[in-house]
């Protein structure tokens, strides 16, 4: 059997681990709004920054996280930081080391937000980089132009500074990642995740592209706490599969 290369970020369930996306590579997390794409979120910088598992995130990212935020209110923001140190488990200056926060909210137009996020990606030291949401991008969800512009450029970005890139987008009514734009970044990302929210309350969560493993359909909700519970309907397998 061939060996299996560990990647920058891994999810453990069990005794399985599936790999989903390494340096130089994108991934696409899509939802409707509210249907669970920011815990997830939350657990990817809470086990970057920690290097432990978080929520079944294994990431050795050596530098940490930049979180790109082009729609959050700062309060919400705050809060979010909040629930993620708390997450992380690690004191507050390893965390301000291994994560940094960026709002672009402030600024008027999609371009120049689009011209920031271009910035941090060339200087930052973070090895992943989050850019929440894609819809602060672009001026028209569906112009042909911006879309080719946002996805050669973004690509190019992070092959020449060596970086994972996760975009948070939102979804069509019809569960796909909406507009011309989204779709133009899910055809050159290696992982994309589409969640929605089941009539039970649950968040469903689907792989829709794969580049290495392909993770099953699973579903998970937050107790009062807002601890991750992994849902009993569609449960993961327990398949061992052995990665260095």
């Amino acid at each position: 059997m061939a060996e299996r290369k560990r990647v920058l970020l891994q999810f453990v369930y069990g005794n399985k681990t599936y790999r989903i996306c390494n340096y130089k590579t994108i991934c696409i997390i899509s939802g409707l709004r509210r249907s669970g794409k920011s815990t997830f979120v939350r657990s990817i910088i809470g086990a970057a920054i920690s290097e432990k598992l978080v929520d079944g995130f294994d990431i050795k990212a050596t530098n940490g996280v930049e979180l790109i935020d082009t729609e959050m209110a700062q309060d919400l923001a705050e809060e979010l930081e909040s629930q993620t140190l708390q997450m992380s488990g690690v004191d507050r200056s390893v965390f301000n080391d291994r994560y940094n926060y960026t709002n672009l909210v402030h600024l008027n137009t999609p371009k120049l937000k689009f011209e920031e996020v271009k910035k941090i990606i060339a200087s930052t030291n973070k090895d992943i980089i989050i850019v929440d949401n894609l819809s602060g991008l672009a001026s028209d969800q569906n112009s042909q132009t911006e879309a080719s512009k946002i996805k050669n450029e973004l690509n190019a970005l992070i092959f020449e500074h060596n970086k994972l890139l996760i975009v948070v987008a939102h979804n069509a009514m019809s569960g796909t990642v909406y507009g011309v734009v989204g779709k133009g970044l899910l055809d050159i990302a290696s992982a994309a995740f589409s969640f929605r929210r089941s009539d039970m309350g649950y968040t469903l969560v689907e792989q829709v592209k794969e580049r290495y493993d392909l993770m099953p359909t699973f579903d998970f909700s937050l107790d009062d706490y807002k601890n991750v519970m992994w849902g009993p309907f569609l449960p993961f397998p327990t398949m061992n599969l052995e990665i260095d």
